[in-house]
């Protein structure tokens, strides 16, 4: 019979490594009673998940062999694209940036050769350069957007304007009789400078659209040879002068959500923007009569076209098992006759993006049908700052905004822009796969000492005497060593203060991982904002985490013992003046719970702020655009953007009440009759107290596989919430 216990135990050993083991192993393609092929689509992190999560719900309703799910990507969508990728784990589809990063993406072999797929005849031909590499087409153009004009019929016709302006002079005598009828021309927005990168990619994209010259100029821009400065420049900064005229006092104090709302309260006629703008539009006056023209740069009608330019590209990652499963989500996505298909769900409503390609929705509007009109004509050009050097709209942003604001003039504001080009390509922005194998050995190197001290400290000490003294029978008093297999382990099955000591870590784990990390959450929130005093109340809520647990709580149980019951006897509170914390085992609990919870808030909180801080501005204010703000901004901006921040802290919550020794250890003893026990302070009483260290030694391999099982499914399971982002 003892023989059949050791080798019960033996295979329960080796049961509970395997299955360790698994947790980090890859999903089965195939999961669920539904037998469907999940196939996933990380999308860029912003507004509109509502959009993408019906769209994707239609799906799944309209077919029963597959399950699609769109989960926007958590913090930086480079940084996260390049993780995945060097790790060979990206999603089966994701999005992509046009031109460069579909080119980047391509020639390091992570995307399928979509060549000879169907939505190649349907889309406009200049979508597909935006999406291939080498004459292959590696990508299919999901959505197009137009930068242009925007104006108010109405506001025109009470100004006495019959038709819009194609040349310079005219549009320069419409913002006259505009501001003669006492109405603003532009709606100003140039406190946030994207919008100033939008405006000036369409008016230098006028000035070097001409012969062809405009894929020369940005073949010269992207090899450093090229220059702002051309002999259009003068007109570039003509139009800027003439926005700068028309958009109303302290135009610098406005920023786009500001802009936007004058346009759509009638407070401005013009509206220089993407149709996206529309979207804030929509929410205050959805029945705006909105018309659209390009952007009259020159006296010349013929450079006066629209800018139009795949927005976003949808790859498919060429390593992935699901491919044709996802190549028939690709047929959904491109499918122009369904008139409740992904088209009618994401692209047709004011404000959306528009397919590229021809498309009839339900939706109409004068903007729409000027949209068109333009297409049909082929009057239309890409936008320019897309091709140009990665980090190339935020420089331009910039330093147009400072020209916007008088602080340079012309000639300095070019000089800069092509100063900022050729330290952008000396830079290198994007961080690609080459680099990452170029470095990998300086990596390695700067990893080398955190992985020695780990190696010393943990995995020497754990391999080489945790583990082989579990199998011993070691009694540090009397100084015997006998080795007993697995006896230790069959012993633990038995042992009912350890399975107590397991529950107890389990409940308070579960108590303290949930109430820290929301308490963390809510103060983060507001102290990441400009608050009075929030640099001190930031370090007022960390120092717990700083002092000793022992010292914590022996303050806390001089609160218990003495100051509650005190405040108690002074407000004549029978109840708090006679509550037993540490007598009753309900509130011996909570006591331990109410410390843990308190001293572990203030180091997850600033986790919380340094992931609060690194969400880009320009997310926040898509979201703020597509009208996301509120609870709404935290539910599908926020907190998807920090999963990376939520799996650190949960890995470190998860870890730390496993381990919690000290706290218990010193406010509770493990009392009242063992009931607040933790595991780790019965592994101590074991070892220190009983002195049978070869049987705490069992206990904390246990110790260890729980907590190693835990967190791993803990990280698969945040990691796709990551996108996975």
């Amino acid at each position: 019979m003892r023989k059949t216990k050791k080798i019960l135990a033996g295979i329960l050993a080796a049961v509970l490594v395997t299955g360790l083991a698994g947790c980090g192993a890859s999903s089965p393609e195939k999961t669920g009673s539904s037998d469907r092929t999940k196939v996933s689509m990380v999308i860029f992190g912003g507004g509109g998940q509502d959009t993408f999560d019906n769209a994707a719900a239609k799906f799944n309703e309209m077919q029963d062999e597959i399950e699609l799910s769109i989960q926007p990507a958590t913090g930086d969508y480079n940084q996260y694209l390049g993780a995945r990728a060097a790790s060979n784990d990206l999603p089966d589809m994701f999005w992509l940036t046009p031109y460069a990063q579909v080119q980047q993406f391509a020639k390091n072999g992570y995307l399928m050769d979509l060549s000879d797929q169907e939505f190649t005849k349907k889309v406009y031909d200049y979508s597909l350069k935006a999406t291939s590499d080498d004459g292959k087409v590696y990508a299919y153009p999901l959505r197009q957007e137009f930068l242009g004009i925007f104006y108010n019929t109405d506001l025109f016709a009470k100004a006495g304007i019959k038709e819009v302006p194609t040349t310079f002079s005219e549009l320069k005598e419409d913002c006259k009789k505009l501001q003669d009828a006492g109405i603003t021309p532009f709606a100003a927005t140039y406190k946030d400078s994207w919008t100033l990168n939008h405006a000036f990619s369409c008016l230098e994209g006028a000035a070097v659209d001409k012969n062809d010259n405009m894929e020369s100029w940005i073949e010269s821009m992207n090899n450093g040879s090229g220059s702002y400065k051309t002999d259009k420049s003068d007109n570039v900064f003509a139009f800027l002068d003439l926005m700068k005229e028309n958009s109303g006092g302290n135009y610098m104090d406005s920023d786009s959500t500001a802009g936007f709302t004058a346009f759509a309260n009638g407070d401005a006629a013009m509206l220089f923007s993407g149709e996206f703008s529309l979207l804030n539009v929509s929410t205050i006056d959805p029945d705006l009569p909105i018309g659209l023209f390009a952007a009259p740069v020159t006296d010349d009608p013929s450079d006066a076209k629209l800018d139009v330019d795949v927005g976003v590209a949808c790859a498919i990652n060429s390593h992935t098992k699901n491919k044709e499963a996802c190549l028939k989500v690709l047929d959904y996505l491109s499918d122009d006759t369904s008139k409740d298909g992904w088209f009618a769900n994401t692209n047709d409503a004011m404000g959306e993006a528009v397919p590229c390609m021809p498309y009839e929705g339900q939706y109409s509007a004068k903007y729409i049908d000027d949209y068109k009109a333009y297409m049909d004509n082929g009057t239309n050009r890409p936008w320019v700052y897309q091709q140009l050097p990665a980090g190339s709209n935020t420089e331009i942003g910039n330093i147009i905004q400072a020209y916007m604001a008088g602080s340079v003039n012309k000639d300095q504001a070019l000089t800069q822009l092509d100063e900022s080009n050729k330290e952008l390509l000396k830079r290198g922005d994007i961080m690609t796969d080459s680099i990452y194998k170029k470095n990998r050995k300086r990596y390695l190197l700067l990893m080398l000492p955190a992985l020695l001290l780990y190696t010393f400290t943990l995995v020497i000490p754990l391999l080489g005497g945790t583990l082989p003294n579990s199998l011993t029978n070691w009694n540090l008093m009397k100084g015997t060593k006998e080795f007993v297999a697995f006896d230790n382990y069959v012993r633990l099955f038995h042992d009912k203060d350890f399975q107590q000591a397991i529950i107890f870590t389990l409940i308070l784990g579960i108590i303290t991982i949930i109430f820290t990390n929301i308490l963390a959450f809510i103060t983060a929130f507001f102290l990441s904002e400009k608050v009075f005093g929030g640099s001190v109340s930031r370090a007022m809520f960390f120092i717990p985490n700083i002092i000793s647990g022992v010292m914590v709580s022996y303050v806390w149980y001089f609160i218990f013992t003495r100051a509650i019951p005190d405040v108690g006897k002074m407000l004549s509170n029978h109840f708090l003046a006679n509550i037993s914390w540490f007598g009753t085992p309900g509130w011996a609990f909570f006591a331990t719970s109410i410390v843990s919870i308190w001293q572990g808030t203030g180091f997850l909180m600033i986790l919380y702020i340094a992931g609060l801080q690194t969400i880009p501005k320009d997310v926040l204010e898509a979201a703020k655009l597509d009208g996301c703000v509120g609870l709404k901004k935290i539910r599908y901006i926020e907190i998807p953007l920090l999963m990376t921040t939520v799996t650190v802290n949960l890995f470190v919550s998860i870890a730390n009440s496993f381990k919690a020794f000290d706290i218990p250890f010193a406010l509770t003893g493990g009392g009242p009759g063992g009931s607040t026990q933790t595991i780790a302070l019965d592994i101590y009483n074991d070892a220190f107290g009983s002195f049978r260290y070869g049987y705490a030694s069992a206990k904390s391999v246990i110790l260890f596989l729980m907590v190693a099982a835990v967190t791993l499914v803990q990280l698969y399971v945040t990691r796709k919430k990551e996108v996975q982002a």
